[in-house]
């Protein structure tokens, strides 16, 4: 070690070597080529303040009575302590640190060894430092400990937790994010977060970032993130602000949890609860249908017997009247005053212009009776339409169902479009629950009616539109297909319009419960499936398919 002195002086340079060595804390020392120590600092007399060997007999001592000394009782330590001196020693290594442990009155220490091998002066083969590192090897084991700690902890957590820098960069992550992503870690390294995110979650989920590294406020919220399937994942985010680790800036905390069964969950609940309010709803109106079909079926039935009998009794009242102008006739052509009876009669008959009367009454009796043959129709619509669910199925005749429907729904769409049914000529009776396929068929049937007027106004025609219902027997199951040639449904919202509450309608218009209905009476009602076929400004068809299980025939 060279001294750099004001004004050199030898003798001031030693005594300043001599205290700065003396005021280390590590016990120093000097060997030379013979292996033995020449030269001691002031903490060998300190050391622990426990070994008399150590304490008082260090100097001149060999560096192998030390390196025993050193190791006390463990053979192991003796060798790791003789094997690092001597390869310093013969000049194998120009340096080694090494750690050892060794069993002091106290407890248990550990100790750092330093041997250096300088060049050759004055006989000095090596320089030894040994210093007390118990404090700092225990503090190192809590930090392992803690780091493996952390590591199985965060490497078992369903959460997933990382680490964001202020451009949303991941620069920590567990391995939970590589599950839910499907990602590799790698891959991962290099992207956005925020680019992963749902687009209409993406601004709350920036501010929600940007609260919790700006404001330093713990925030709480939900989004929406893609995995490697494409799938939309729904997320429960907690994000908190972190001090700058390793020089990443304004870093953020991100742990997440995937809620989507929880939505899932809710989203089950609210569809019950629609069908639910929309059964209590049915059943009030089933009930109130089927007392106003009865109450207007016996008028009904009044008014259709009674134009029955008007017609006959018209019929025989004309025949007798034809009979007695044929007397009349006779007797106008003979003489005397019954002649001329018969010529007045015969010119009131004439004038009363029976022939018009004879003509037009019948006819007006045969509209009458087709009215009241509609009325009757439309009401036996309204009894089949509220046919009550009920808890178990029924085996029904769809094509009588649909047609019911069809008739019931006409104020909807009678003014917008023409309605045309195609049913398969081999269906057969199908079980399934009446009421619920009624109002899906209603539901898709106002669909395709409101679609055809959205449309039409936007073409500026008055051209009515077409709405087609249909049925197809298929292997194991039944079709029923309900096609319009209304607006279509765009590709990028196809697979929500099923979802509840959803609807492309303005505010007032829709409620976005009918698809979800329909869905949910499909395919968790019935175990059946939907499928469907739109383009914008083509139209949309709806295809429904209902197993045929063993009580159908």
């Amino acid at each position: 070690m060279t001294l750099h002195l004001l004004h050199p002086d030898p003798g001031l340079e030693r005594a300043v070597l001599r205290a700065l060595a003396n005021s280390l804390e590590a016990c120093s020392a000097v060997v030379d080529e013979a292996g033995i120590l020449v030269g001691v600092t002031a903490a060998w007399q300190t050391f622990q303040g426990r070994n008399p060997f150590l304490a008082g007999r260090v100097l001149g001592s060999s560096y192998a009575e030390v390196c025993r000394e050193l190791s006390g009782s463990s053979d192991g330590n003796l060798s790791i302590v003789a094997l690092g001196l001597t390869s310093v020693l013969q000049g194998h290594i120009p340096r080694l640190t090494f750690d050892y442990p060794f069993a002091e009155e106290d407890g248990p220490h550990d100790y750092a060894c330093t041997a250096v091998h300088p060049p050759k002066v004055g006989g000095v083969q090596a320089v030894i430092h040994i210093r007390d590192v118990t404090q700092r090897t225990a503090m190192e084991r809590r930090m392992r400990r803690s780091e493996r700690l952390f590591k199985v902890t965060t490497d078992n957590a369903m959460d997933f937790i990382c680490l964001l820098d202020s451009s949303c960069q991941v620069v920590y992550h567990n391995p939970a994010l590589q599950r839910l992503l499907g990602r590799p870690s790698p891959w991962i390294a290099k992207q956005n977060l925020s680019e992963l995110v749902f687009e209409e979650d993406r601004d709350r989920f920036m501010g929600a970032l940007h609260k919790g590294a700006k404001a330093g406020q713990t925030q709480i919220f939900e989004y929406r993130i893609s995995n490697d399937q494409g799938r939309w994942v729904d997320m429960e985010g907690q994000v908190s602000a972190v001090e700058d680790p390793g020089g990443h800036g304004d870093s953020v905390l991100l742990i997440s949890r995937d809620i989507s069964l929880r939505k899932q969950m809710e989203r089950d609940r609210a569809t019950v609860e629609i069908q639910l309010r929309h059964s209590q709803k049915l059943e009030a109106i089933g009930h109130l249908a089927a007392g106003i079909a009865h109450e207007i079926n016996t008028p009904t039935q009044y008014i259709g017997d009674n134009t029955t009998f008007l017609r006959d009794v018209f019929a025989q009242s004309t025949a007798l009247i034809r009979t007695l102008q044929g007397h009349l006739e006779r007797i106008r052509e003979g003489t005397g005053s019954h002649a001329e009876e018969a010529r007045q009669a015969l010119d009131a008959l004439e004038a009363g212009d029976v022939d018009y009367l004879e003509e037009e009454i019948p006819k007006a009796i045969q509209q009458t009776l087709e009215g009241v043959a509609r009325v009757s129709k439309i009401v036996g619509a309204m009894k089949d339409f509220s046919h009550p669910g009920g808890d178990s199925a029924s085996i029904i005749d769809l094509h009588r169902a649909i047609e019911s429907t069809v008739t019931v729904s006409r104020g909807e769409w009678k003014s917008v479009a023409n309605l045309e049914t195609e049913f398969a000529p081999d269906l057969p009776l199908v079980s399934c629950y009446p009421g619920e396929i009624n109002q899906v068929i209603l539901n898709l049937v106002v669909n395709a009616a409101h679609a055809i007027a959205a449309s039409r106004k936007s073409l500026e025609t008055t051209e009515p539109g077409l709405i087609r219902i249909g049925t197809r027997l298929l292997p194991g199951e039944v079709e029923i297909w309900v096609s319009d040639d209304g607006t279509g449904i765009p590709a990028e919202i196809q697979d929500r319009i099923f979802d509840p509450f959803f609807t492309t309608k303005p505010v007032g218009k829709g409620s976005g419960q009918g698809l979800s209905i329909v869905h949910a009476v499909i395919t968790e009602k019935h175990k059946g499936r939907i499928t469907l076929e739109s383009s914008p400004g083509k139209g949309t068809t709806f295809h429904l398919f209902l197993p045929l299980g063993a009580g159908n025939r």
